[in-house]
């Protein structure tokens, strides 16, 4: 080494007790180099106080994490969270569009009134849910205003429902419970012969 690097660059490394012996019966230092000391990851309960079980893994009971809970417990469409919740029922009317517009249709088609493709795909008021409700409310002797009033809304959903019950309502096509609306605010396109969303890249 000194000859390599010079007197004042060479290690001074003390021999080793267990080197090999030297031709002149000096010690020769072992060339091994002991390996750096690894970070241990932090105790899974450092992380999540109370969630290990007796050998320190995570739990499997209440408070535990996991990637199946996890996946499997994501909100279905639709669902809102707790201050979305509606306290009364939605007045929609010809023209409107949103959330309430899809629990109507979705109220009406399952009841067997059909409000159109459009209409339930883009979540619009339109003419076809403009007749469906009409039709509804004639068969059921309401008055033929084509508003969704609390009287239509309990002849839909029945006498004993709430307004948080019309979470629970679904399409019977699962493509009509995208929010098409929310896509277009995101600067999305609707590309009508492929049938998919596009964003500028």
């Amino acid at each position: 080494w000194e000859a390599l690097l010079g007197p004042e660059l060479a290690p001074n490394t003390p021999p080793s007790e267990g080197g090999e012996e030297g031709a002149e019966g000096g010690a020769v230092a072992s060339s091994e180099v002991a390996p750096p000391p690894t970070e241990q990851a932090p105790a899974w309960d450092s992380l999540f106080p109370g969630t290990t079980d007796e050998t320190g893994g995570p739990s499997a009971v209440n408070g535990s994490i996991s990637q199946e809970q996890t996946l499997s417990e994501a909100p279905a469409v639709g669902e809102a969270a707790a201050q979305d919740v509606p306290t009364k029922w939605p007045v929609v009317r010809m023209d409107d569009g949103g959330r309430d517009v899809h629990f109507l249709q979705c109220a009406l088609e399952r009841e067997g009134y059909y409000c159109g493709e459009d209409d339930m795909r883009w979540w619009q008021f339109g003419s076809p849910t403009e007749s469906a409700l009409r039709t509804f409310q004639a068969v059921n002797s309401l008055p033929e205003t084509g508003v969704s009033d609390p009287a239509t809304w309990e002849a839909l959903m029945g006498r004993d429902a709430t307004p948080a019950d019309l979470l629970t309502l679904r399409a019977a096509d699962p493509a009509f419970d995208d929010d098409m609306t929310g896509h277009m605010h995101d600067g999305a396109v609707w590309l009508l012969g492929e049938q998919r969303w596009s964003r500028k890249i």
